[in-house]
């Protein structure tokens, strides 16, 4: 998007290092930049610190980052720093950041910067504000701030800090630092007068009786459940620290006094200093975690994982670190579930193509092999087809006091049941499938002691010995359409069939004619090995790549077919068909 729609102007770098010297508390424990562009303002800070590793948790700085424009994303996820949000006028999470610098847009520099400081609740905030904001104060909104800066902070101005910038202006600029401290009494509560009046007759009454009404709508009861548990939360640590402050106004143990000759207790100061960061540092730990629990509710919910398989869940799983940063809102759960939606054809497609990795990758037996079409610098790949009569799954193990298999067993067969549905045309609740079947008691007892069983796409032979299922299609039409989209998508089929001359079909027609020649001329155990250095482009791949397109030709020799020349003017005719 251009840069003119979000008023992006990058912060240069002199002022950047500015900025970061108004800070009072120069150790900082959780930042955030709620205008963040290309993180040229958070650089100055990340330098000679620890930065926070989100994948280990380790302690250290670390450095959060809100953009309004997603283009931009990629940037900051490179520098480290973790993106929460999209808006920042939507995001209420402020209260978590002890160190806020930002660089709002000028039009609406006053509204970033009071939503800031009326969500912070115990740190500093650096601005970069047009001059003429502080200068020009008619609307309440700028006379509130003005007001603000009086009494809590300081303002400095400069008047050419973007004339040498990446986009050039030569506006009037006002830098200030706002610090807002979480008052003890705030935190504390009058506790020793709640005590007086619980003394007196007063009484402590919980009642959440009707706290958990809830909206129907699976995002909106997600999103309450969690603001809900965001406030017990804050309250909690509220309270420890609370705790903690009248623990230290008594001192210490009979054990601890002990240990010293020279009693050491804590002022009342002391205390009341500590608890506002103790609080808040308590509480933004705790605030990531509900995140996790939140943001994993909704990824195993049956609202995504029966959209999605086994294998795509992984991947999603793989970018989630990145999703659960940001805030647990209906906007961002619902942008999250759309996206899915957009992608639904891909992930359909990439379904289609895990359900037949699945079932080729665990068992050479499982597949046939061809001569496919496309072509691998001299020579032509191996295209593979799915056995129509049989194929051989392991990874079903259980133990004898277990009546059902587990949660990822049956996700595998969950997947199968929704390719073949696709397939037929139908969807995969109106199917009986394999984990309908699999999910029934009696039925699992029946395939453990040696039964047959039946779903609408196969018939079932359970070994639990050897953790192994032996699947039967009733379909080989099925199994056929499976083959050829997925042979397609790896382009071992041409997409247009009249691409291709007559002997290509045959071999690929006969292929198990043509698998049974391959494996007697290379043997069973080279034939995988040599299959897996030619697909994943291993060390000496030509070589080997050499001696399985050697045995290709030998056995289309035998059968007499020669659709080597014909291939080659085949990728003609294919790219002129594609390109037209």
């Amino acid at each position: 998007m251009p840069d003119d729609d979000f008023q992006f102007y990058p912060t240069p770098p002199a002022l950047a290092e500015r900025a970061w010297q108004m800070f009072r508390e120069k150790d900082p424990d959780r930042v955030l930049d709620p205008s963040a562009g290309n993180g040229d303002l958070l650089l100055p800070g990340r330098k000679g610190r620890r930065h926070y590793d989100h994948s280990q948790r380790h302690r250290g700085v670390r450095f959060d980052a809100i953009e309004i424009n997603p283009e931009r994303h990629p940037l900051l996820l490179n520098l480290g720093v973790c993106v929460v949000g999209h808006d920042f006028l939507e995001f209420t999470g402020v209260g978590l950041y002890s160190h806020v610098i930002m660089n709002p847009p000028f039009a609406q520099g006053a509204q970033h910067l009071l939503h800031a400081w009326d969500h912070l609740y115990d740190g500093e905030i650096v601005c970069i504000l047009n001059a003429e904001t502080l200068r020009n104060p008619y609307s309440k909104e700028r006379q509130h701030l003005v007001g603000l800066i009086q009494r809590h902070g300081r303002v400095e101005f400069a008047q050419e800090a973007f004339v040498a910038a990446e986009r050039k202006t030569d506006v009037e600029i006002a830098l200030v630092h706002l610090v807002k401290r979480a008052a003890p009494s705030d935190l504390l509560g009058n506790i020793l007068e709640d005590l007086r009046n619980d003394a007196a007759g007063g009484t402590l009454n919980f009642d959440i009786g009707n706290q958990l009404a809830v909206p129907t709508g699976f995002v909106e009861e997600s999103v309450l459940r969690f603001d809900a548990a965001v406030r017990a939360t804050r309250d909690w640590a509220k309270a420890e620290a609370s705790k903690a402050y009248y623990a230290r106004l008594l001192g210490r143990t009979l054990a601890d006094m002990k240990k010293s000759l020279e009693p050491k207790t804590a002022t009342q100061n002391q205390a009341a200093l500590d608890a506002p960061s103790g609080a808040r540092n308590r509480f933004a730990a705790a605030y990531d975690e509900l995140k996790d629990q939140a943001w994993t509710s909704v990824l195993y919910s049956t609202e995504v994982s029966g959209k999605v398989s086994l294998a795509a869940r992984q991947r999603i799983e793989s970018e989630f670190a990145k999703i659960k940063r940001l805030e647990f809102t209906a906007v961002n759960v619902y942008g999250f579930l759309q996206g899915l939606c957009e992608s639904q054809g891909e992930i359909q497609e990439q379904m289609m193509l895990d359900v037949f990795d699945q079932i080729s990758c665990y068992h050479e037996d499982n597949v046939v092999f061809y001569m496919g079409w496309k072509s691998n610098g001299k020579h032509r790949t191996l295209g593979m087809r799915l056995k129509t009569t049989r194929f051989v799954l392991p990874g079903f193990g259980t133990e004898k006091w277990q009546n059902s298999l587990g949660f990822d067993p049956l996700q595998r067969l969950s997947d199968m049941d929704r390719v073949f549905a696709m397939l037929d045309g139908k969807h995969q609740d109106s199917i009986f499938g394999l984990r309908a079947l699999l999910s029934d008691r009696a039925c699992f007892d029946r395939l453990r002691n040696g039964s047959r069983e039946t779903s609408d796409y196969f018939e079932v032979r359970y070994y639990p010995k050897r953790g192994t299922m032996h699947f039967f299609p009733k379909s080989k039409e099925l199994m056929d359409r499976l083959n050829r989209y997925v042979g397609k998508r790896r382009q071992w089929i041409p997409h247009a069939p009249e691409a291709a001359n007559a002997d290509w079909h045959a071999q690929y027609e006969q292929a198990d004619a043509v698998d049974k020649g391959l494996r007697s001329r290379v043997g069973e155990r080279n034939l995988g090995y040599m299959v897996h250095r030619v697909t994943s482009g291993a060390q000496h791949m030509e070589s080997v790549q050499t001696s399985v397109s050697d045995a290709m030709g030998a056995v289309m020799d035998e059968h007499g077919w020669n659709p080597g020349s014909a291939l080659e003017y085949g990728d003609h005719k294919q790219r002129l068909l594609l390109a037209a």
